[in-house]
């Protein structure tokens, strides 16, 4: 695979410009054969990061399609997600990276994330704005309590995890 990678610390940032250019970088290294890994920077704002995946997936599905490339395996993603580190520790590197860290409160998600709890659904419901998501109606949507949690009536980081990729791709205009 070429690498395509551009880390802009402390620069201002466009995001129409980044993905412009992370597609022209693309469409060269796809058109001359090569395979395209497409790896970010650790970020803590899981609805950012989801909502950029979305976007830079369907981008790179479109560019494929126009080029005639039928692997949609030539293009991957690496994810930078921080590992388990004490909260102090990922605050001095965010700093030092000038990655916002707002993001690293403990917060109910953070627990279920990390494995230490279950949610219930009331759970998510009060802190669904953390996220920038909408809380889960289940008197208008009675099926995403069914579809979402686990056999004890909660959520765990897996189930967690589906509901918030589900709720940013119905945010992302197709």
């Amino acid at each position: 695979a070429l690498p395509i990678s551009d880390g802009l610390p402390g620069l201002a940032w466009d995001d129409d410009a980044s993905d412009a250019l992370l597609l022209k970088k693309a469409h060269i290294a796809l058109q001359a054969g090569f395979d395209v890994m497409v790896a970010t920077q650790f970020c803590f704002n899981p609805r950012k990061l989801l909502k950029w995946i979305c976007r830079t997936r369907a981008a790179m599905q479109d560019l494929q399609r126009q080029l005639g490339v039928a692997d949609s395996s030539r293009v991957t993603f690496r994810i930078g997600v921080p590992g388990p580190t004490r909260l102090a520790r990922l605050r001095r590197i965010s700093k030092i990276c000038e990655v916002p860290s707002e993001y690293l409160q403990p917060t109910m998600f953070n627990l279920v994330l990390s494995g230490a709890c279950r949610a219930s659904w009331a759970d998510v419901s009060r802190s669904a704005h953390h996220l920038g998501v909408r809380s889960p109606d289940t008197a208008t949507r009675p099926d995403l309590l069914e579809q979402y949690v686990g056999p004890d009536g909660r959520l765990g980081k897996d189930e967690l995890a589906l509901l918030l990729a589900d709720q940013i791709q119905e945010d992302v205009p197709s």
